[in-house]
């Protein structure tokens, strides 16, 4: 992990997710995914962990803000709790009287095996 910010950034897409825009991110910027994930503080491992699809904290977002340079409000809309208005699940008071982000994200109703994880080559 590190402070410095990337080179060269992307704007996100409308409507697009962080695996997404990480994807793209990485693809500009010629660095494997898992690369820039550990950049961005997202995961220590092989594998990207799911919570990070449905809602980040203020310093998570905050950090992948700084090395992606982009708005922390930029950020948050690239979780899917942009969703939650519609989808009742996915709002936070649901979850913290149900399950948590991380029980929900790894339950498999919301997010495939597929869409939960990118690993590299």
């Amino acid at each position: 992990m590190t402070d410095t910010p990337l080179p060269r950034s992307l704007d996100p897409v409308p409507g697009e997710l962080l695996p997404g825009y990480l994807l793209r991110l990485a693809h500009r910027i010629a660095l494997p995914p898992l690369d820039l994930g550990h950049l961005c503080g997202l995961t220590t491992g092989p594998i990207f962990p799911a919570r990070h699809l449905v809602r980040l904290d203020a310093a998570q977002a905050q950090q992948i803000a700084d090395i992606c340079r982009l708005h922390p409000a930029e950020v948050h809309a690239l979780t899917l709790a942009g969703q939650a208005p519609g989808y009742t699940p996915l709002r936070i008071d649901y979850l913290g009287r149900h399950q948590s982000p991380v029980t929900m994200a790894n339950d498999g109703w919301v997010l495939t095996p597929s869409a939960a994880t990118a690993r590299t080559a």
